[in-house]
């Protein structure tokens, strides 16, 4: 590894850390500098924002989580059906320990989540559209993100103060079958891809992956 991409993991690992012990609303950008000692200009060479450096977790988790996929023996052949695997368990990893549910919590409730999922979510559902021969117009397609994004938001903001008591399966369900519906995908066919997946994803070895510590 090049010496820039060594500066670059330190930088997440110490990230990581902060955002671990402090939450994203209480992590500083200059406790990561004091905590390596180094210069602040380091971190913005790579990181120009902390909402950046929460992005880069995100992306470093998805390459995981799609190789935990790749790896496995179960076939999984479908962009949507991946998607629906893949989301299951992102959100399982998330909700699995009580600071990285906290760092979840306060990325959503600030609306720095959706601006973190946008250009990934945006490209596999256009996959999406191209596999299945749909027709959308683009104003289309941003009016159905942006209902996608802003329900998710105030869901998880309640689900994770205790105003749901649905079983967090369910509510994956229940939220990514929304999109597929308003594309005017075949209900029969989201609701097979969706109850898969669950069994797809509870068999994936994934107790050793973490977002943050």
């Amino acid at each position: 590894m090049k010496k820039g991409e060594l500066t670059k993991q330190m930088i997440l690992e110490a990230a990581k850390k902060e955002f671990y012990e402090k939450g994203y609303l209480n992590a500083r950008m200059n406790q990561i500098t004091k905590t390596l000692n180094i210069q602040p200009s380091w971190i913005t060479y790579y990181f120009k924002t902390k909402e950046n450096l929460a992005a880069e977790l995100f992306r470093e988790m998805f390459d995981k989580i799609n190789a935990v996929i790749e790896a496995s023996d179960i076939q999984i052949y479908d962009v949507l059906h991946v998607h629906f695997v893949r989301i299951r368990l992102l959100y399982r990893i998330l909700l699995r320990d009580e600071n990285t549910r906290l760092f979840f919590y306060e990325l959503n409730k600030k609306k720095v989540m959706s601006v973190i999922m946008k250009p990934m979510v945006d490209e596999m559902y256009r996959e999406i559209i191209k596999k299945y021969h749909i027709t959308v117009t683009g104003e289309e397609f941003r009016m159905i993100r942006e209902i996608d994004a802003a329900g998710r938001m105030t869901f998880f903001e309640k689900y994770l103060e205790g105003q749901y008591s649905l079983s967090l399966d369910d509510a994956v369900t229940i939220l990514e079958g929304v999109v597929p519906r308003l594309l005017g995908m075949d209900a029969g066919t989201i609701d097979s891809m969706l109850l898969s997946s669950m069994r797809i994803a509870n068999a994936m070895p994934v107790e050793d992956l973490h977002l943050l510590l």
